[in-house]
């Protein structure tokens, strides 16, 4: 193990986990809403069209935060792999993953993925990783 994937790997762990956190969040939140809107048109105040529309907006919700968990997910795995050189896919994956501006800020990102980059290329990482192989 070398020093020089520590910090770099934590920062990106905690980025994902961050990224899992307000996914989750946001699931929670989304489905909440929608159930209580629906609960209001069984109640009879909307029309069939705005239950339908609702259960639309779940099914996108599930689909769009459990995805966004997933990514996160593996960002949040990756960095901790990364932190303990064991596995340089993952660490690949996580890394370059976190520098895709698709998230919630990338301007934390970014940054975290390209020194998560630049910290792979080094001879002494990669040393380190094969050593644990």
């Amino acid at each position: 193990m070398t020093n020089k994937t520590q910090l770099p790997g934590l920062l990106i762990a905690i980025w994902g986990g961050i990224g899992v956190l307000f996914a989750a969040i946001a699931l929670v939140l989304s489905l909440a809403g929608t159930g209580l809107g629906m609960l209001g048109n069984i109640a009879g105040q909307g029309s069939p069209a705005d239950m339908i529309g609702m259960g639309g907006s779940m099914v996108f919700s599930i689909i769009y935060y459990g995805l966004y968990i997933l990514w996160n997910g593996v960002i949040l795995y990756g960095g901790l792999q990364m932190k303990q050189c064991k596995n340089i896919g993952l660490s690949w994956a996580a890394v370059i993953m976190s520098a895709i501006p698709c998230g919630y800020c990338c301007i934390i990102g970014l940054p975290l993925g390209i020194w998560g980059i630049i910290t792979l290329l080094d001879e002494e990482v990669k040393a380190a990783f094969a050593s644990n192989i």
